[in-house]
């Protein structure tokens, strides 16, 4: 009896060990299959806005506490020099470019307009 009351305890201390991790990963890290769904969305909106996918150099996600979501930034292969940053709006219902950068996001001179996008009036408000 002792034995399997052992088991059963530590059984009990893995369970919350892996539900503690796995909570502490989704406040640092946000859902997997959101960011998954939001780089899709990015793709998407950049065929659908005359891009080409294939002129994408690197892509990568930035999960957002303030506002529960990613960013999705993107370098393309005949801008090198500039990353392009998508975010997901509710209210605009779907992908909008928020800023065009010269380096890192939100580190170096921000742009207006580039090869394969340009800021609206309204998206210079979403920074």
């Amino acid at each position: 009896m002792k034995a399997a009351m052992k088991i059963s305890i530590w059984s009990l201390i893995g369970l919350l060990i892996v539900f503690i991790l796995g909570f502490a990963y989704y406040l640092y890290e946000g859902n997997p299959w959101l960011r998954s769904d939001r780089m899709e969305q990015v793709e998407n909106y950049i065929v659908e806005t005359g891009g080409d996918i294939d002129n994408i150099k690197e892509m990568e996600s930035r999960w957002l506490t303030s506002s529960g979501d990613y960013d999705i930034n993107v370098v393309f292969e005949d801008e090198p020099e500039l990353t392009y940053v998508y975010l997901y709006n509710d209210n605009e219902g779907g992908v909008i470019l928020t800023g065009i950068f010269e380096g890192e996001p939100f580190q170096g001179d921000r742009q207006e307009e580039g090869k394969n996008g340009s800021l609206e009036e309204d998206d210079l408000d979403h920074n």
